[in-house]
């Protein structure tokens, strides 16, 4: 472990020794959706003698989430960026089991792990960027139609967390595209789009049978600052 980190930290000083480091913050609104993958009927088991149902779950509409992180881009030439840094996102929209539908507020820190590609100006001071690798997530809150809790089935008096339901760790996609404008020497203005798809199951209850699982996605809207 020690020497992972050791190597992570040495290509991380070797890169910033070569690059230029823009820092900046930024706040991103989302339309957040849960789905299920790969497909909408789930293999339920109902109990542990492995009799088994089938029940139609499928995602639960758009809901508006939000979003603030800090920015990292390191800037190995004009045209050509790694970026990173740290995300706070909440997302996560619940899904609709046969008649009746649950909702889900998620809480996740994700680290982006990207690179950012920079066309010449298209007009003054402006250029367009686009984006594309994944974000590790953590995850750090969750609730179900609001609760943080719900009663354990085996004992009323008791309340589970609903974080219990939900895996730490969540992998995603991330696309994006957008315009930065510089402002000044060092300061620079963003706007952008990116799209987050959930890559791993998030159901830390085994309740869905495999290849079924449960997953996050967002469209966010991306406005910052860059130092």
């Amino acid at each position: 472990m020690k020497k992972y980190v050791f190597a992570v930290l040495t290509i991380f000083v070797g890169y910033s020794a070569f690059s230029q480091v823009k820092i900046g913050l930024k706040v991103a609104p989302n339309f957040s959706w849960s789905q299920t993958i790969p497909k909408n009927d789930v293999i339920y088991k109902t109990n542990e003698s492995g009799v088994i149902d089938t029940l139609t779950v499928g995602p639960n509409g758009l809901k508006l989430r939000g979003g603030a992180g800090v920015i990292v881009d390191l800037h190995l030439s004009d045209n050509f960026a790694f970026a990173t840094g740290v995300d706070y996102t909440t997302k996560g929209a619940g899904f609709k089991v046969n008649d009746s539908s649950v909702t889900y507020s998620l809480q996740y820190l994700e680290v982006p792990l990207t690179i950012k590609v920079f066309t010449n100006e298209v007009m003054d001071y402006t250029k367009v960027y686009f984006q594309i690798g994944i974000t590790q997530n953590v995850n750090i809150g969750a609730k179900s139609n609001k609760s943080k809790t719900y009663k354990d089935p085996n004992d009323a008096t008791k309340d589970i967390p609903f974080t219990k339901n939900i895996n730490l760790l969540e992998t995603s996609l991330l696309a994006g595209a957008g315009i930065e404008m510089e402002m000044g020497e060092s300061t620079s203005l963003l706007a952008g789009l990116s799209y987050n798809r959930g890559l791993i199951n998030i159901d830390a209850t085994n309740t869905f049978k495999s290849p079924n699982k449960l997953a996050n996605g967002y469209l966010a809207i991306n406005v910052g600052l860059k130092f």
